[in-house]
Parts: C-alpha cells; sequence; structure tokens
C-alpha cells in the first residue's frame, strides 16, 4: 500500500515497486477518475504498463472509516499486507506561525501524522498474524531543522519520526 500515490514522490515509489512485481494498492484522495487531475488511476496504469499490477483505491487518510475500508478491501481480495508506505502528506511552503491558521494547523497535522497513525493501526494487526511486514513512514529534514517557516509541517514530521520510534520498539 502507498499511500499520496497520486503524484510525486508516492507516484515514484508505486511505479517501482511495481517494476519489482509487487502488486501495489495505490490510494490518495483522488475524488474523480475522469477529472484530469493526477489520480490513483492514471498512477494504476503506468504501473500496469510498466508490466506490474496495481489496485487504485481512492481513499482519505484522515478518515478512520476509509481506511479501515481500504485495508478490509486488500485483505479480501489479497489476504495480506506485506508493505505499507505512509507518504501521504501535505507542504504548504513557508507560513509564518503567526499567520497560521487552526484550520491549517489541523489540516497538516491530521494528513501528515494522523493519517499514518490510522494507516499503521489498520495493518498492523494483519502483519502481526502474518509474522512480517514492513512499514516506511516517509518524513523529512523539517522534523529537526530551525529556521523553516512552516511549523506546523516540522511538527508533524517530528512527530511521524517519533511514532516511528515508537513503533519500531
Amino acid at each position: 500500500i502507498v499511500t499520496g500515490a497520486s503524484r510525486g514522490i508516492g507516484r515514484a515509489i508505486a511505479i517501482e515497486l511495481g517494476r519489482h512485481r509487487a502488486l501495489v494498492v495505490v490510494t490518495a484522495r483522488t475524488k474523480n477518475e475522469q477529472d484530469g487531475s493526477a489520480n490513483v488511476y492514471q498512477t494504476a496504469q503506468v504501473v500496469e504498463a510498466d508490466g506490474g499490477r496495481a489496485l487504485p483505491l481512492p481513499a482519505d487518510i484522515r478518515d478512520e472509516a476509509q481506511v479501515r475500508a481500504m485495508i478490509e478491501r486488500v485483505l479480501d481480495n489479497y489476504n495480506r499486507i506485506d508493505i505499507l508506505v505512509n507518504n501521504a502528506g501535505i507542504m504548504v511552503g513557508d507560513v509564518p506561525f503567526v499567520e497560521t491558521t487552526s484550520s491549517l494547523w489541523r489540516e497538516i497535522i491530521e494528513i501528515n501524522l494522523t493519517g499514518a497513525f490510522l494507516c499503521c493501526r489498520a495493518v498492523i494487526p494483519s502483519m502481526l498474524r502474518q509474522g512480517t511486514g514492513v512499514i516506511i513512514n516517509m518524513s523529512s529534514g523539517a522534523a529537526t531543522r530551525t529556521g523553516f517557516l512552516n511549523v506546523p509541517y516540522g511538527v508533524s514530521k517530528a512527530g511521524l519520526d517519533r511514532l516511528t520510534l515508537g513503533l519500531s520498539a
């Protein structure tokens, strides 16, 4: 499963996994298969054109019910989840802290950190039953760098680092 796979790093990860013959579950907040914007269906087509196998599953990882439904569908179809790449995230550029609205704060934290938490929590039971599985959480140097003008982004990535360490332990 690769979250945020409609474009950028997530799309590249999904395509590369497909090249290595993984069955790639491509997920992002795609709303409309026909709207022309980058979406999970296009990424899945590229994976398959390169000889891989892909299952496009639009989901908003901030929504626990959508995450649960996505994981259930994968398990119903394939009986296992070997890899979760928590890549979905947003970065809105430099925003001084005093100009950071509470809605922007919540949006960044919910996508970059809470979404990863929900996905991890949803896949770990099946990975424990399987006795194997890998979770990759995509972080950023913004988790530790100072002088970065987007505090919620840095906080979300620092939280993701801590989540990763906690899960590892």
